[in-house]
């Protein structure tokens, strides 16, 4: 299978190898070898665009047409009715794969809405009981298997989307998704048939994440331990060195563990398991734990650990310094504190080279 990567990378390297040849340090035929293992993405096109716009808006429009006929119709109606708009768009999505894939592609989305509407609308004809976020699930279920047949990151998305509406739905309940435990890691082994494409990754951690957080709310465990796991689990994101997807990672995790840790600088965070005087002690020491962290981040180039450090400085500022420090002197001294880190990163690169090197 080749490779997908971005024009402007696939040139890069058509160039560099190309000066690689003429230079003898590879022969032709290797040049076009490697160059064969490559192949550009392929872009969302306005056509594209279009042709998904316009799918959803027929969606709606059949919608609006059913549900303002609805009461006029008999079950058996309104059954067909909703049966033959599935598999009609359903066909006339395989007949044009061909000739005109890009208007396939928009059909075979009008047909998971379809696929979507007509879960709810036979819910209510036939009067099934349950709640909500069982209908969800059957429609996650029908349209990550579409997702993975046609490699759709936008459908593999949007079922990502649907299994969280059902875990999140579930768990209102207050009753545990058992389906939740197989569900989720097939749908995070699913990315390898995207090649851990980040968008793909993105959304399995997040389905992920998702999940975890509503597993330790329902095991009864306090906001302070929730939050002082997800923000470990935030650095081990962050340093994981996993095989595939690495910068999503790091992003993920640099997120998690920043705003966790801006909540945890808060004392009435810690209220909740332990008292008065050693909350405001427990969120000072943390504090100082997290500002020093950041700044070890920073130091090695990491620039949401600089953002994260100004938003701490200004929720110090406007907790304890507002009514006291002059705005004119704050804006002053964070202005100088940001223009001492730009120079610092400016020199910083300019000892590397001028490269940027992730760590």
């Amino acid at each position: 299978m080749k490779k997908k990567i971005e024009a402007k990378q696939y040139q890069f390297l058509k160039d560099e190898l190309q000066h690689w040849t003429d230079a003898q340090i590879i022969t032709e035929k290797q040049m076009k070898d490697v160059t064969a293992l490559y192949e550009i993405k392929e872009k969302m096109s306005f056509i594209r665009i279009l042709l998904t716009i316009g799918s959803v808006l027929i969606g709606l429009g059949i919608l609006s047409f059913i549900a303002s006929n609805w009461a006029y119709m008999g079950k058996a109606e309104k059954y067909l009715l909703i049966l033959t708009i599935y598999i009609g768009v359903n066909y006339t999505s395989f007949r044009t794969a061909n000739l005109y894939p890009k208007t396939s592609r928009s059909l075979t989305y009008l047909g998971i809405l379809t696929f979507g509407a007509g879960i709810f609308l036979v819910g209510q004809i036939f009067h099934y009981g349950g709640h909500f976020s069982q209908a969800f699930l059957l429609w996650a279920v029908g349209t990550l298997p579409m997702a993975l047949l046609y490699k759709d990151k936008l459908l593999f998305i949007f079922s990502g989307i649907l299994l969280m509406v059902y875990v999140n739905g579930s768990f209102i309940l207050d009753s545990l998704p058992v389906l939740l435990f197989i569900l989720v890691p097939a749908y995070y082994y699913s990315i390898r048939y995207f090649d851990y494409h980040q968008t793909a990754v993105f959304f399995a951690n997040l389905l992920v994440l998702n999940s975890i957080w509503r597993l330790t709310d329902y095991t009864g465990l306090t906001d302070l331990y929730i939050l002082l796991f997800f923000f470990v689990i935030g650095i081990i994101m962050y340093f994981a060195p996993v095989p595939f997807g690495r910068s999503v990672f790091k992003l993920q995790g640099g997120l998690l563990f920043g705003i966790l840790g801006l909540l945890l600088t808060i004392s009435d965070i810690w209220k909740s398991a332990l008292s008065f005087n050693a909350s405001d002690l427990a969120s000072i020491f943390f504090a100082i734990g997290y500002a020093v962290f950041l700044f070890y981040l920073t130091r090695k180039q990491d620039l949401l650990s600089l953002i994260f450090i100004c938003m701490l400085i200004f929720r110090y500022y406007v907790d304890t310094m507002y009514d006291f420090m002059p705005k004119s002197l704050f804006f002053i001294l964070s202005g100088l504190l940001l223009s001492g880190f730009g120079y610092w990163f400016e020199r910083s690169r300019r000892k590397k080279g001028g490269i940027f090197h992730e760590n």
